[in-house]
């Protein structure tokens, strides 16, 4: 019904911010029905993806139609709009009982607001089956993507950035680095790459004992245990 007559579509002639977005494209009359039609056919596609395995051009057709719906929910609906509204929002909220900023709430929690927002988190949620389909379908790990052939995430990230300051082409072609060298890219990368070091080893502290006690040039807490949460690690069933 609402794709026939328009009723309930957000992004029409009342919404303010229809200017601002890519949707002032799509004419007003055209959007419920392009909706419904993206939509259904979207969910056709989730439920074909549970049940069958394609593959060869049929895959792909499926893959693309599905990553351009959901590029379209999560980024071209919300436009700018949802981004701005975020790093308002504590202001908002926090200042909301003080009447301060001294603005018209219901000016600013609209109905296509809340559309932009339902459009965004069904992008995400689509991305993530389509994600896991294209995976699955490709014969690799739906987790974490690996296949089991190569290494994957587990190849240093830092390594290889040291390796390309050092002028090892670990990765890369040989023109690719000469490439980095010149621009001087390559002492971000190792930047990048010490940033890493650094984060991976004290990550390693919190799960290691030489992570349990606060170093010597830490003044006033030098040689102390750092505190754990009472709730980790978990205690096994069965004990005190």
């Amino acid at each position: 019904m609402a794709a026939g007559t328009g009723t309930g579509y957000p992004f029409g002639a009342d919404d303010p911010q229809r200017d601002s977005t890519l949707l002032r494209l799509l004419p007003a009359e055209a959007g419920p029905p392009f909706f419904a039609g993206m939509l259904l056919t979207a969910a056709a596609l989730v439920l074909v993806s549970r049940r069958t395995t394609p593959s060869g051009p049929l895959r792909v057709l499926l893959l693309g139609y599905g990553w351009a719906v959901a590029f379209l929910l999560a980024v071209v609906v919300p436009g700018v709009q949802v981004l701005a509204l975020l790093g308002y929002a504590p202001m908002l909220l926090i200042g909301w009982p003080f009447g301060w900023p001294p603005v018209d709430y219901a000016d600013v929690f609209t109905w296509p607001l809340a559309a932009r927002v339902a459009a965004m988190c069904g992008g995400v949620l689509l991305s993530g089956v389509l994600l896991g389909w294209q995976r699955r379908t490709a014969g690799r790990c739906v987790a974490c993507g690996r296949d089991g052939t190569d290494r994957g995430w587990a190849t240093p990230y830092a390594l290889t950035r040291f390796a390309w300051l050092a002028g090892i082409p670990l990765g890369l072609s040989a023109d690719d680095l000469a490439e980095l060298r010149d621009s001087g890219a390559v002492w971000a990368g190792a930047g990048l790459g010490a940033f890493a070091t650094v984060g991976s080893v004290l990550t390693l502290g919190l799960v290691q004992r030489w992570g349990e006690r606060f170093p010597r040039w830490m003044v006033g807490l030098a040689g102390s245990r750092r505190r754990r949460s009472r709730s980790w690690p978990p205690r096994p069933v069965g004990t005190r």
